[in-house]
């Protein structure tokens, strides 16, 4: 691997060298053994149990407290809705016509 960039023309996306023989793409998943991935999807989906302290997520959370040293580990998932400018004005308006000192 080469130091570091002196200039933004020396970055390979502006015709300088790359710094690695092959791309790497952000994003792309390591998923190993593809049939064993497979496998346990569909032990998952067999269960019908996907979340809410299933066996599998039991699993990851030793495994992860483990790697971690650690006692205990709670996996968690957190999902934001993103909303449109629609939504935000309709829910806006909503709340100022729920409101009685709105104007």
């Amino acid at each position: 691997m080469t130091g570091m960039k002196a200039d933004f023309s020396q970055l390979a996306v502006f015709g300088g060298p790359p710094l690695f023989d092959a791309p790497i793409h952000v994003g792309r998943p390591n998923i190993g053994n593809r049939e064993r991935l497979l496998a346990r999807i569909n032990e998952i989906l067999d269960r019908r149990w996907l979340s809410n302290n299933g066996p599998f997520v039991q699993e990851f959370e030793a495994k992860v407290a483990a790697f971690l040293g650690v006692r205990h580990c709670i996996a968690i998932y957190l999902q934001r809705r993103s909303k449109t400018t629609r939504d935000d004005f309709r829910q806006s308006r909503r709340a100022r016509l729920c409101r009685p000192d709105s104007r």
